[in-house]
């Protein structure tokens, strides 16, 4: 790898190290802490527009059915459809509950 302003090399590449953490694998223990994104959104119809790209991105890029996906992803407004997803809240850093992205709005209030 190159650095594009200078060409140069990083000293970590040189030397066979990785510039970034690297996933685990079989021979790395487990992560303690569950990987959490909060994408926030200004209103609730830009919120389900983007939950709903997200779920076909993780759907594409793990290879998965669209519904492994939608686990995955957890919509938080006021609206009332999404009126059972408030108390699950609690439960996200669970390792054992599949949410990993949670999309919201700006003011929970917000139409």
């Amino acid at each position: 790898m190159r650095l594009p302003h200078t060409g140069a090399v990083p000293r970590a590449a040189a030397e066979g190290r990785h510039l970034w953490p690297q996933p685990p694998d079989e021979t790395t223990k487990a992560r303690k802490v569950k990987p959490l994104s909060i994408l926030v959104t200004r209103d609730i119809k830009k919120c389900k527009a983007v939950a709903e790209k997200l779920v076909d991105f993780i759907a594409k890029k793990e290879k998965t059915k669209k519904d492994i996906a939608r686990e995955k992803v957890l919509v938080v407004t006021s609206s009332a459809e999404h009126e059972d997803n408030i108390p699950i809240l609690r439960e996200v850093d669970d390792k054992t509950n599949p949410v990993e992205w949670i999309c919201s709005v700006s003011m929970l209030s917000e139409g």
